[in-house]
């Protein structure tokens, strides 16, 4: 079918300068014959972390790592560009502040119509330094999880004798409490505080029994077909005391169409649950946090991100891991939700990573779930 006649080189060729232009998850680098950087997108700014006026005019090969630079990468790719093959690379980038980011891009040749004169060079890549953590994760998962087992094991036996030991002491004291008493409003503030700590007690008790029982795959799925909008906005719907408590904004952001993936609803609640829980209990006084649902490739793909604590990245890699918690001080859980997210996620054939720019820049949780289908709301 032929293009209607408005839409010509010229209206094609602003198209594309707007789509450059507001690509921000996408660094785009106009580069002369000999890699000097002539050119770059906002996307580039953003990532580099440096402005166009101070990025134009530098040679490529400064973006680079010393170690690449050492062993002749920078020429590399321009020579394999120069010879009319695409260079496609996943490697570390440096920022403008001596950071790095893991990038997947492409430098491609730019020629002259007809003469084939080598003009310049264009360079598109993207920040996946995400994609790098979730595939270093998978890379020591097993590695690290002999490692630990022992450990574990142990740890797992004492904090339950441990728990049984509070928890006795803590029914018989509220059975004492609800003996007639003289401060009748006493009498029921302790027992209101203590049956909470019960209730605390008894879902940390529940999750440790549940991680266990999903390592040794001893839990049972019962598969239906779930819209993740329904159990994201019950959840948040549940949650609404908790973030009014904690002064905090969340928000749901998802498509008008229904996200639709074969669950067992329940066990998905508490895998959104846990990591909501882990956002406001990390999260300080008049921050944020958006749950974001979209579909990628054959997966449900829901973000949980947040303004808190963050992560070190060192913690990143292991923060699923029964136990971990990233202030190990910390008197708030005892590293137990994360753990349950992650088997929970691998039951239902999917994966979860963790991403965070460091301490006191918040974290983004990520969860991918075989996806059923994209249907249309009900009317």
């Amino acid at each position: 079918m032929a293009a209607p006649d408005s839409f010509d080189d010229a209206h094609a060729t602003r198209l594309i300068r707007c789509l450059i232009e507001q690509a921000t998850e996408h660094a785009v680098l106009l580069m002369s014959p000999s890699g000097e950087i002539m050119w770059c997108n906002p996307g580039a700014e953003r990532i580099f972390g440096v402005s166009r006026a101070e990025f134009v005019g530098r040679p490529s090969r400064e973006i680079f790592t010393d170690r690449d630079r050492a062993a002749g990468f920078d020429g590399l790719e321009l020579a394999i560009a120069s010879a009319d093959a695409a260079a496609e690379d996943d490697r570390w980038h440096l920022r403008a502040d001596g950071s790095q980011f893991w990038s997947s891009g492409v430098l491609l040749p730019i020629r002259e119509p007809g003469s084939g004169r080598l003009l310049g060079f264009g360079k598109i890549l993207r920040d996946r330094t995400d994609l790098k953590t979730q595939l270093e994760l998978l890379k020591n998962q097993l590695q690290h999880a002999l490692h630990n087992e022992h450990e574990k094991d142990r740890g797992i036996t004492k904090l339950s004798h441990e728990l049984r030991n509070v928890i006795a002491g803590l029914r018989g004291a509220v059975e004492l409490l609800d003996q007639p008493l003289d401060d009748e409003q006493r009498r029921r503030k302790f027992s209101r505080l203590m049956r909470d700590q019960l209730a605390v007690i008894a879902r940390l008790t529940q999750d440790l029994m549940d991680v266990k029982r999903a390592e040794g795959g001893k839990v049972v799925l019962q598969l239906e077909r779930v819209v993740v909008q329904h159990v994201l906005r019950d959840l948040l719907t549940g949650l609404e005391p908790n973030l009014r408590a904690a002064r905090l904004t969340v928000q749901l952001l998802a498509p008008p169409v229904d996200i639709v993936i074969h669950a067992d609803a329940v066990r998905l609640a508490q895998i959104f649950g846990n990591l909501l829980d882990n956002a406001i209990k990390y999260t300080p006084p008049e921050g944020r946090i958006w749950v974001k649902l979209t579909a990628e490739d054959k997966f449900a793909v829901i973000h949980v991100e947040d303004t808190g604590r963050g992560i070190p990245s060192d913690m990143l890699i292991g923060i699923f891991e029964l136990f971990t918690q990233v202030d190990a001080h910390s008197s708030t859980g005892l590293g137990v939700g994360l753990a349950l997210v992650r088997e929970l996620v691998l039951l239902h054939g999917g994966s979860v990573q963790a991403s965070s720019k460091g301490l006191g820049q918040g974290s983004e949780f990520t969860v991918r779930l075989p996806l059923a289908e994209i249907a249309a709301p009900a009317e």
